[in-house]
């Protein structure tokens, strides 16, 4: 595969990016809390400076789901959700999909936003998949996220990652979001998925070198960077009253490309990978 390939990840992201142009005003039921701003002399866009003197409000879901642990695997296994959300006074609490992963929005521009992020992806053993594979420690994934509101309705968010422990790779994520809402009352959301990475990504999880086809009897392979999974990523939430309420999230993701063609995932029979989960949310008042 050429060098050139190894790039696609962020060559895709950022074209993704630079197609989502700003318009002119944040959507009503997504806003983020008013803040204030402090205008750059570079560009035109606001720097979030959060001195709002209304009370903050802040809802804690926690749930359990199952979910694959990392790429490829063949089991769902159980672990926790735990989401934490920001507002102020009556202001609905902002969207968020599952696997945006944890974000700080640093940049607001009209419907744009923009700032840090990063996610964990869990390990793989030795003994995972039909065993005698090389282990993957887990791995932390910095990066930095994009999203923009072209209509009320709909959320387009792109983000570029790389793994400083485990897969030691790059990452991508595209999405696309239809959100329906009435305040903090119900939420409705679902949209596609497509993921994206490099070459060590890919060998990491995907890849049999010639010591690994000893021991397990796979053909060697030898994957390269490019899209590796599409799917469709789905939240539900419901008010019970003021002060709880309930979620349920659900994934389905599909392996592609070299990685859906990778004899370790062929001998696992995973390519399609599911997660499915439900929380409980309380909300509560600080600074009445």
């Amino acid at each position: 595969m050429p060098r050139t390939l190894a790039h696609l990840p962020i060559a895709a992201t950022l074209a993704f990016a630079v197609s989502a142009t700003p318009a002119a005003a944040r959507p009503r039921d997504d806003a983020s809390p008013p803040r204030a701003k402090v205008k750059t002399p570079r560009g035109g866009l606001d720097i979030v400076g959060d001195r709002d003197t209304r009370p903050r409000r802040i809802r804690v879901m926690l749930g359990p789901q199952f979910n694959p642990a990392f790429p490829g695997d063949d089991r769902m296994r159980l672990s926790p959700i735990v989401s934490i959300s920001k507002a102020r006074g009556n202001d609905p609490f902002p969207f968020g999909a599952p696997g945006d992963g944890n974000a700080l929005t640093l940049i607001h521009a009209g419907r744009f936003e923009a700032g840090p992020m990063f996610q964990l992806t869990g390990k793989r053993d030795a003994d995972d998949l039909g065993g005698g594979l090389p282990r993957v420690s887990r791995s932390l994934e910095p990066g930095v996220f994009a999203q923009v509101w072209p209509i009320d309705a709909v959320r387009l968010r792109a983000d570029v990652r790389h793994g400083v422990t485990g897969h030691n790779g790059l990452i991508s994520q595209l999405a696309a979001d239809y959100v329906a809402r009435d305040g903090d009352r119900w939420l409705f959301s679902l949209g596609p998925r497509v993921q994206l990475s490099d070459r060590r990504y890919q060998r990491a999880w995907f890849g049999v070198d010639a010591d690994t086809a000893a021991r397990t009897g796979l053909a060697r392979f030898d994957p390269s960077g490019g899209a590796h999974a599409v799917g469709a990523v789905g939240r539900a939430i419901v008010a019970l009253d003021q002060r709880w309420s309930v979620q349920a999230v659900g994934r389905w993701d599909r392996l592609i490309g070299d990685a859906g063609d990778s004899p370790i995932i062929g001998r696992a029979d995973s390519r399609n990978q599911v997660s499915a989960g439900v929380a409980l949310g309380y909300t509560f008042t600080i600074g009445r």
